[in-house]
């Protein structure tokens, strides 16, 4: 038996699993992440979240000799992913 599932159905399951997920890393106030977090946060590994930094497909700050990534954009480069894989 196949279940199929449209892009409309699938958007509030996948926008729910994403801030869940992002709950689940402490205080849902906070507002950013090192790379090994961010990277576990969005199922890779960190070389290839540093590579997709490196190519400008998502926004981090360096603070020193680490880079930091927001909420918001954790979430926006994981949209921005799940839309391209559609």
């Amino acid at each position: 038996m196949q279940v199929t599932f449209s892009r409309d159905d699938l958007r509030p399951i996948v926008s729910a699993a994403v801030a869940e997920i992002l709950d689940r890393f402490g205080d849902p106030a906070r507002v950013s992440y090192g790379e090994r977090e961010a990277a576990a946060l969005l199922g890779v590994e960190q070389v290839t979240l540093a590579d997709e930094r490196r190519r400008g497909r998502i926004s981090a700050a360096k603070i020193g000799r680490s880079w930091s990534y927001s909420r918001a954009d954790l979430v926006s480069f994981f949209e921005r992913r799940k839309s391209e894989s559609e």
